[in-house]
């Protein structure tokens, strides 16, 4: 009994703690104009300056910045329909060396960002070519285990490895068909996260 009581005070305090830890960092995004995003990413060596759909790109070269440096960069550049520099600053946020700033990173990412299934999507199509490829591979791993239920099951959507049903309205009705033949290229450590994170349980 005693034992119990012990398990539930821990689980409790965990829970507190995580909830209180939330809220010791406000988050706000860094602000800048589109020139002076550009310009900083060309002066640090994240990119070449070059014209759209030319560049080189290196994610290592803001692994040090912060959080919300890195999410302010995003919301700067993204409205100038630059996909591809979004993307990888995306994957350099995922890989900040610091673990505190890269799970800011990452939770905020998810949450402001609507379209983060689609690139998690195309990071895992990109692994499917590329295994060997260290930055987003990790990108993937760190992102993926930070997931709750429902931003995994909007990932599985996006993916179609998972299509919701419909109820006789018309409208989702929250139970799922699972479309197995579109998730076969992925790696198996990203399906058991997945598992893990909608039932607490890895995958068979």
């Amino acid at each position: 009994m005693i034992k119990g009581l012990k398990s539930i005070s821990l689980v409790v305090f965990i829970c507190f703690s995580a909830c209180f830890g939330s809220d010791q960092k406000n988050f706000t995004p860094t602000t800048y104009d589109l020139d002076e995003a550009y310009d900083y990413l060309v002066d640090v060596g994240f990119m070449t300056d070059a014209p759209k759909g030319e560049r080189g790109y290196n994610p290592s070269a803001i692994f040090e910045e912060s959080a919300e440096d890195v999410l302010g960069l995003i919301m700067a550049i993204f409205p100038n329909k630059e996909p591809a520099l979004v993307y990888y600053l995306e994957v350099a946020g995922a890989n900040l060396k610091n673990a505190s700033e890269r799970d800011l990173f990452i939770d905020n990412w998810v949450d402001k960002v609507p379209w983060f299934a689609t690139d998690l999507v195309t990071a895992l199509n990109y692994i499917h070519r590329n295994p060997d490829n260290v930055i987003v591979n990790n990108a993937l791993d760190n992102i993926i285990k930070r997931l709750d239920t429902e931003e995994t099951e909007k990932l599985l959507v996006q993916q179609s490895f998972i299509r919701e049903n419909m109820g006789p309205d018309g409208t989702g009705n929250g139970e799922y068909t699972i479309m197995e033949e579109y998730i076969e290229h992925w790696p198996i450590k990203h399906i058991n996260q997945c598992a893990q994170n909608i039932y607490g349980l890895k995958a068979p």
